[in-house]
Protein backbone atom coordinates (compact mmCIF):
# COMPACT_ATOMS: atom_id res chain seq x y z
CA UNK A 1 0.00 0.00 0.00
CA UNK A 2 1.38 3.25 -0.96
CA UNK A 3 1.83 5.63 1.84
CA UNK A 4 0.79 9.72 2.22
CA UNK A 5 4.27 11.05 2.05
CA UNK A 6 5.13 8.22 -1.33
CA UNK A 7 1.93 9.93 -2.68
CA UNK A 8 3.24 13.65 -1.51
CA UNK A 9 6.79 12.96 -2.92
CA UNK A 10 5.50 11.91 -6.58
CA UNK A 11 3.66 14.95 -6.80
CA UNK A 12 6.45 16.97 -5.67
CA UNK A 13 8.63 14.89 -7.71
CA UNK A 14 6.38 15.98 -10.80
CA UNK A 15 5.07 19.36 -10.55
CA UNK A 16 8.22 20.44 -8.32
CA UNK A 17 8.11 22.98 -5.56
CA UNK A 18 6.77 26.21 -6.72
CA UNK A 19 3.66 24.19 -8.62
CA UNK A 20 2.91 21.86 -5.78
CA UNK A 21 2.66 24.69 -3.15
CA UNK A 22 0.06 26.51 -6.51
CA UNK A 23 -1.54 23.36 -6.59
CA UNK A 24 -1.96 23.21 -2.39
CA UNK A 25 -3.47 26.88 -3.11
CA UNK A 26 -5.91 26.23 -5.68
CA UNK A 27 -9.70 24.43 -5.22
CA UNK A 28 -8.54 21.31 -5.97
CA UNK A 29 -5.82 21.68 -3.68
CA UNK A 30 -8.44 23.44 -0.82
CA UNK A 31 -10.64 20.35 -0.95
CA UNK A 32 -7.89 17.92 -0.45
CA UNK A 33 -6.01 19.32 2.13
CA UNK A 34 -7.99 22.01 3.45
CA UNK A 35 -7.63 25.75 4.79
CA UNK A 36 -3.56 26.09 4.11
CA UNK A 37 -4.18 28.61 6.71
CA UNK A 38 -5.23 25.76 9.35
CA UNK A 39 -2.92 24.81 11.91
CA UNK A 40 -2.32 20.81 12.56
CA UNK A 41 0.30 18.75 14.03
CA UNK A 42 2.73 17.41 11.37
CA UNK A 43 4.23 14.11 12.59
CA UNK A 44 7.29 13.64 10.08
CA UNK A 45 9.11 10.38 9.23
CA UNK A 46 11.56 10.52 12.37
CA UNK A 47 8.51 10.58 14.67
CA UNK A 48 9.38 14.34 15.31
CA UNK A 49 6.13 16.53 15.72
CA UNK A 50 5.98 20.01 14.55
CA UNK A 51 2.56 22.45 15.11
CA UNK A 52 2.53 24.61 11.70
CA UNK A 53 -0.20 25.52 9.66
CA UNK A 54 -0.56 23.71 6.35
CA UNK A 55 1.25 26.60 3.87
CA UNK A 56 4.15 26.36 5.99
CA UNK A 57 4.44 22.88 6.07
CA UNK A 58 4.24 22.71 2.51
CA UNK A 59 6.83 25.70 2.06
CA UNK A 60 9.16 23.31 4.64
CA UNK A 61 9.19 20.27 3.05
CA UNK A 62 7.44 18.23 5.83
CA UNK A 63 3.88 18.15 3.82
CA UNK A 64 5.26 16.51 0.69
CA UNK A 65 8.36 14.77 2.13
CA UNK A 66 7.85 13.96 5.85
CA UNK A 67 11.13 16.18 6.81
CA UNK A 68 12.41 19.52 6.29
CA UNK A 69 15.17 20.16 3.46
CA UNK A 70 15.56 16.75 2.69
CA UNK A 71 19.11 16.29 1.38
CA UNK A 72 20.41 18.27 4.86
CA UNK A 73 18.16 15.69 6.56
CA UNK A 74 19.46 12.98 5.48
CA UNK A 75 23.53 14.85 6.09
CA UNK A 76 22.36 14.85 9.39
CA UNK A 77 21.41 12.08 9.85
CA UNK A 78 24.97 10.02 8.41
CA UNK A 79 27.15 12.51 10.44
CA UNK A 80 25.89 12.97 14.30
CA UNK A 81 26.00 10.04 16.39
CA UNK A 82 25.32 10.04 19.98
CA UNK A 83 27.93 12.06 22.16
CA UNK A 84 28.05 14.75 19.40
CA UNK A 85 27.26 18.45 20.51
CA UNK A 86 25.67 20.64 17.90
CA UNK A 87 24.95 24.22 18.03
CA UNK A 88 21.96 25.33 15.85
CA UNK A 89 22.40 28.93 15.05
CA UNK A 90 19.73 30.37 13.16
CA UNK A 91 17.13 28.17 14.62
CA UNK A 92 13.80 29.37 12.60
CA UNK A 93 10.48 28.71 12.70
CA UNK A 94 10.54 25.10 12.69
CA UNK A 95 13.63 24.33 14.75
CA UNK A 96 13.92 21.28 12.34
CA UNK A 97 17.86 20.46 12.76
CA UNK A 98 17.91 21.09 16.32
CA UNK A 99 15.11 18.67 16.99
CA UNK A 100 16.92 16.45 14.47
CA UNK A 101 20.02 16.62 16.42
CA UNK A 102 18.74 16.11 20.04
CA UNK A 103 16.70 12.97 18.42
CA UNK A 104 20.01 11.60 17.91
CA UNK A 105 22.33 12.79 20.21
CA UNK A 106 20.11 13.62 23.02
CA UNK A 107 18.71 16.79 24.04
CA UNK A 108 21.88 17.46 26.37
CA UNK A 109 24.06 18.20 23.59
CA UNK A 110 22.35 19.88 21.91
CA UNK A 111 21.86 24.41 22.12
CA UNK A 112 20.14 26.58 19.79
CA UNK A 113 20.31 29.90 19.25
CA UNK A 114 17.70 32.93 16.72
CA UNK A 115 19.63 35.26 15.56
CA UNK A 116 17.36 36.32 13.15
CA UNK A 117 16.77 40.00 11.94
CA UNK A 118 14.03 40.27 10.21
CA UNK A 119 10.99 41.93 10.77
CA UNK A 120 8.87 45.80 10.30
CA UNK A 121 8.37 48.13 12.55
CA UNK A 122 6.95 51.25 13.24
CA UNK A 123 7.54 53.36 16.28
CA UNK A 124 6.37 56.78 17.74
CA UNK A 125 7.74 59.11 20.56
CA UNK A 126 5.21 61.73 21.53
CA UNK A 127 5.06 64.47 24.27
CA UNK A 128 1.81 64.24 26.14
CA UNK A 129 0.21 65.94 29.37
CA UNK A 130 1.05 62.93 31.29
CA UNK A 131 4.85 62.52 29.79
CA UNK A 132 6.84 61.46 26.73
CA UNK A 133 5.03 58.00 25.29
CA UNK A 134 6.34 55.83 22.91
CA UNK A 135 4.24 53.21 20.92
CA UNK A 136 5.32 50.70 19.31
CA UNK A 137 4.32 47.45 16.63
CA UNK A 138 6.55 44.73 16.26
CA UNK A 139 5.94 43.00 12.54
CA UNK A 140 7.64 39.38 12.41
CA UNK A 141 6.84 36.72 10.26
CA UNK A 142 6.72 34.05 12.81
CA UNK A 143 3.87 32.69 14.17
CA UNK A 144 2.70 32.18 17.72
CA UNK A 145 4.76 34.79 19.12
CA UNK A 146 1.93 37.21 19.55
CA UNK A 147 0.92 34.27 21.93
CA UNK A 148 3.67 33.58 23.48
CA UNK A 149 5.24 37.30 24.17
CA UNK A 150 6.46 38.09 28.10
CA UNK A 151 7.59 40.92 29.96
CA UNK A 152 10.75 39.98 31.48
CA UNK A 153 11.72 41.83 34.89
CA UNK A 154 15.67 42.47 34.75
CA UNK A 155 18.16 44.40 36.32
CA UNK A 156 21.54 45.55 35.88
CA UNK A 157 24.53 47.63 36.96
CA UNK A 158 21.99 50.68 36.12
CA UNK A 159 19.37 49.55 37.61
CA UNK A 160 15.81 47.64 36.62
CA UNK A 161 14.16 47.54 33.21
CA UNK A 162 11.31 45.58 32.03
CA UNK A 163 12.29 43.67 28.58
CA UNK A 164 8.96 42.74 26.37
CA UNK A 165 10.41 39.74 24.87
CA UNK A 166 10.59 35.78 24.49
CA UNK A 167 12.02 33.23 26.57
CA UNK A 168 15.38 32.05 25.00
CA UNK A 169 16.25 35.51 23.43
CA UNK A 170 19.11 37.00 24.80
CA UNK A 171 19.20 40.76 23.53
CA UNK A 172 16.30 43.59 23.76
CA UNK A 173 13.98 45.22 21.41
CA UNK A 174 11.94 46.88 23.04
CA UNK A 175 11.76 47.85 26.72
CA UNK A 176 10.80 50.35 29.47
CA UNK A 177 13.37 51.75 32.23
CA UNK A 178 11.16 53.48 34.97
CA UNK A 179 12.84 57.11 35.44
CA UNK A 180 15.10 56.10 32.84
CA UNK A 181 13.93 55.65 29.24
CA UNK A 182 11.93 53.58 26.91
CA UNK A 183 13.81 52.28 23.90
CA UNK A 184 12.88 50.23 20.60
CA UNK A 185 14.72 48.99 17.69
CA UNK A 186 13.01 48.83 14.20
CA UNK A 187 14.83 46.99 11.28
CA UNK A 188 16.92 49.35 9.06
CA UNK A 189 16.71 49.39 5.40
CA UNK A 190 19.05 46.60 3.39
CA UNK A 191 22.64 47.58 1.80
CA UNK A 192 22.21 48.43 -1.83
CA UNK A 193 25.64 47.64 -4.22
CA UNK A 194 23.10 47.36 -7.38
CA UNK A 195 23.59 43.66 -7.64
CA UNK A 196 20.06 42.68 -6.57
CA UNK A 197 18.29 42.23 -3.34
CA UNK A 198 19.71 38.02 -2.54
CA UNK A 199 23.43 39.07 -3.42
CA UNK A 200 23.25 42.31 -0.95
CA UNK A 201 21.20 40.47 1.78
CA UNK A 202 24.46 38.06 1.75
CA UNK A 203 26.62 40.39 1.64
CA UNK A 204 25.24 42.06 4.80
CA UNK A 205 25.56 38.93 6.29
CA UNK A 206 29.29 38.38 5.26
CA UNK A 207 30.08 41.57 6.62
CA UNK A 208 28.31 40.75 10.42
CA UNK A 209 30.79 37.86 9.92
CA UNK A 210 33.80 39.96 9.67
CA UNK A 211 33.18 42.40 12.89
CA UNK A 212 33.39 42.48 16.16
CA UNK A 213 31.30 44.51 17.42
CA UNK A 214 27.68 44.19 19.66
CA UNK A 215 24.21 43.00 17.66
CA UNK A 216 21.85 46.08 17.89
CA UNK A 217 19.75 44.14 20.00
CA UNK A 218 22.42 43.06 22.32
CA UNK A 219 24.08 46.80 22.68
CA UNK A 220 20.38 48.02 22.92
CA UNK A 221 20.30 45.58 26.26
CA UNK A 222 24.02 46.76 27.63
CA UNK A 223 22.10 50.53 27.50
CA UNK A 224 18.95 49.26 29.48
CA UNK A 225 21.89 47.37 31.68
CA UNK A 226 24.45 50.60 32.53
CA UNK A 227 23.21 53.47 31.12
CA UNK A 228 21.52 55.76 34.34
CA UNK A 229 19.34 57.93 32.19
CA UNK A 230 18.24 59.04 28.78
CA UNK A 231 21.22 61.24 27.70
CA UNK A 232 24.18 58.30 28.15
CA UNK A 233 21.42 56.06 26.56
CA UNK A 234 21.78 58.24 23.57
CA UNK A 235 25.35 58.85 23.51
CA UNK A 236 25.90 55.18 23.75
CA UNK A 237 23.78 54.06 21.06
CA UNK A 238 24.47 56.60 18.87
CA UNK A 239 28.62 55.77 19.10
CA UNK A 240 29.52 52.78 20.31
CA UNK A 241 30.20 50.01 17.04
CA UNK A 242 27.15 47.52 16.52
CA UNK A 243 27.21 44.78 13.80
CA UNK A 244 25.34 46.09 11.16
CA UNK A 245 23.06 48.60 10.60
CA UNK A 246 19.94 49.51 12.89
CA UNK A 247 17.51 51.82 14.31
CA UNK A 248 17.05 52.86 17.53
CA UNK A 249 14.38 54.97 19.03
CA UNK A 250 14.08 56.70 22.30
CA UNK A 251 12.19 58.17 24.58
CA UNK A 252 13.06 59.52 27.85
CA UNK A 253 11.42 61.07 30.88
CA UNK A 254 11.43 65.12 30.40
CA UNK A 255 9.37 66.99 27.77
CA UNK A 256 11.21 66.86 24.17
CA UNK A 257 13.47 63.61 25.32
CA UNK A 258 13.07 61.69 21.85
CA UNK A 259 15.14 60.66 19.46
CA UNK A 260 15.28 58.84 16.65
CA UNK A 261 18.84 57.41 16.03
CA UNK A 262 20.02 55.86 12.52
CA UNK A 263 22.72 53.85 12.36
CA UNK A 264 25.08 52.16 9.84
CA UNK A 265 28.19 49.92 11.09
CA UNK A 266 30.34 53.15 11.38
CA UNK A 267 28.05 56.46 11.51
CA UNK A 268 25.29 57.53 13.06
CA UNK A 269 22.66 60.33 12.64
CA UNK A 270 19.66 61.45 14.88
CA UNK A 271 16.82 63.31 14.64
CA UNK A 272 15.32 64.84 16.96
CA UNK A 273 11.27 65.32 18.19
CA UNK A 274 9.67 68.40 16.05
CA UNK A 275 5.92 69.35 16.86
CA UNK A 276 6.55 67.57 19.71
CA UNK A 277 6.35 63.82 18.17
CA UNK A 278 9.45 61.86 16.41
CA UNK A 279 8.74 58.48 14.23
CA UNK A 280 10.29 55.48 12.39
CA UNK A 281 9.55 52.84 10.21
CA UNK A 282 12.34 50.85 8.55
CA UNK A 283 14.18 53.67 6.16
CA UNK A 284 16.20 55.99 6.56
CA UNK A 285 14.86 59.82 6.51
CA UNK A 286 18.90 61.69 7.56
CA UNK A 287 21.71 61.74 4.86
CA UNK A 288 22.64 58.25 5.66
CA UNK A 289 19.96 57.43 3.28
CA UNK A 290 22.29 58.88 0.51
CA UNK A 291 25.32 57.37 1.46
CA UNK A 292 26.94 54.29 -1.20
CA UNK A 293 24.10 53.40 -3.62
CA UNK A 294 21.43 53.86 -1.83
CA UNK A 295 19.00 51.78 0.81
CA UNK A 296 16.44 49.48 0.39
CA UNK A 297 13.40 49.84 3.17
CA UNK A 298 10.10 48.33 3.28
CA UNK A 299 7.58 50.49 0.85
CA UNK A 300 4.47 49.85 2.79
CA UNK A 301 6.34 51.40 5.97
CA UNK A 302 6.06 54.78 4.56
CA UNK A 303 2.79 54.80 4.30
CA UNK A 304 3.02 53.84 8.77
CA UNK A 305 5.31 56.38 9.05
CA UNK A 306 2.99 58.85 7.89
CA UNK A 307 0.21 57.53 9.83
CA UNK A 308 2.23 57.63 13.18
CA UNK A 309 3.21 61.01 12.42
CA UNK A 310 -0.75 62.17 12.23
CA UNK A 311 -1.93 60.36 14.57
CA UNK A 312 -3.37 62.29 17.32
CA UNK A 313 -1.90 61.68 21.04
CA UNK A 314 -5.73 61.45 22.37
CA UNK A 315 -5.85 58.02 20.37
CA UNK A 316 -2.39 56.98 22.45
CA UNK A 317 -5.05 55.65 24.91
CA UNK A 318 -5.06 51.72 26.77
CA UNK A 319 -7.39 50.02 24.63
CA UNK A 320 -4.99 50.12 22.03
CA UNK A 321 -7.05 52.09 19.91
CA UNK A 322 -4.49 53.52 17.75
CA UNK A 323 -3.29 50.05 16.53
CA UNK A 324 -5.18 49.84 13.17
CA UNK A 325 -4.72 49.43 9.52
CA UNK A 326 -1.84 50.81 8.23
CA UNK A 327 -0.02 50.47 10.93
CA UNK A 328 -1.12 46.66 11.91
CA UNK A 329 -0.03 44.01 9.07
CA UNK A 330 -0.78 40.73 8.81
CA UNK A 331 2.70 40.09 10.52
CA UNK A 332 2.13 42.41 13.46
CA UNK A 333 2.75 40.53 16.47
CA UNK A 334 3.47 42.69 19.83
CA UNK A 335 1.87 46.09 19.99
CA UNK A 336 3.08 48.35 23.29
CA UNK A 337 2.82 51.60 25.06
CA UNK A 338 5.45 52.80 27.42
CA UNK A 339 5.74 56.22 29.58
CA UNK A 340 9.10 55.62 31.61
CA UNK A 341 8.50 58.63 33.48
CA UNK A 342 5.77 57.00 35.15
CA UNK A 343 7.09 53.41 34.97
CA UNK A 344 3.81 52.74 32.71
CA UNK A 345 4.22 49.69 30.43
CA UNK A 346 1.26 47.90 28.46
CA UNK A 347 1.46 45.19 25.88
CA UNK A 348 -0.72 43.65 23.69
CA UNK A 349 0.20 40.45 21.84
CA UNK A 350 -1.46 40.17 18.46
CA UNK A 351 -1.51 38.01 15.45
CA UNK A 352 -2.07 40.86 12.49
CA UNK A 353 -4.61 42.84 13.94
CA UNK A 354 -5.90 40.39 16.03
CA UNK A 355 -5.43 40.61 19.62
CA UNK A 356 -4.10 37.11 21.37
CA UNK A 357 -3.61 38.19 24.58
CA UNK A 358 -5.00 40.31 27.32
CA UNK A 359 -3.42 43.86 27.74
CA UNK A 360 -0.79 43.29 30.10
CA UNK A 361 -0.45 46.14 32.18
CA UNK A 362 2.09 47.71 34.45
Amino acid sequence: MISIYSLNQIVYKILGAERSTKLAYSPLGRLIIGDPEGEKIFIARDGIKLKLKKKEAIKLGIYHLGAVHLLETLAIKKILVEGDVVVDIGAYIDGWYGLLAAKIIGKKGVHMLNLTYEWGCTTGVYNTDNGVVMTRVLDWPFPALGENVVVAHQRGPAGDFHNVTWPGYSGVLQATAEGRFSAAINKAPMRRSRRGAVRDWFRDRHLVNKGKALPPAHLLRKAFETAANYQEAKKMLSTEPVSMPTIYILAGVNKNEGCVIERTDTKAKIREMQDGRVCAANHFETSLNGTGDGWMSRAEGLTRIEYARSLPVSDIDSKFSWFRPPISCEFSRVAMVSNPSQGRLEVLGTAGGKPVTKIFKL
